[in-house]
């Protein structure tokens, strides 16, 4: 068992990225999910979803360890797809 993380195209209900058991950006993700009032009893499951300040917000708050090429390179291309009228939202299942 282990952590999976995704980001998730609410238009097509495809999975767009991937992450495995990446516990601080998912830290991050559930510093979000608080920021933005989510309710959850454990950040387990609850889907998050996404706008280009919250894409900011991810990229400010993550701790730089977890600012690897891969993960800079998906929330780029999260930013570009919200702002083309594309609609995301993060989710986890551990």
């Amino acid at each position: 068992m282990g952590l999976d993380m995704y980001i998730t195209n609410n238009d097509t209900d495809e999975e767009t990225n991937y992450w495995r058991n990446h516990y601080e950006l998912h830290d991050t993700f559930q510093k979000l999910a608080l920021h933005k009032n989510i309710k959850f009893d454990s950040f387990n499951c609850v889907p998050v979803p996404l706008t280009q300040k919250d894409i900011d917000f991810i990229i400010a708050n993550m701790p730089d360890t977890a600012k690897d090429l891969k993960t800079m390179e998906i929330l780029s291309k999260c930013k570009f797809i919200i702002g083309t009228g594309g609609h995301l939202s993060y989710d986890s299942w551990w």
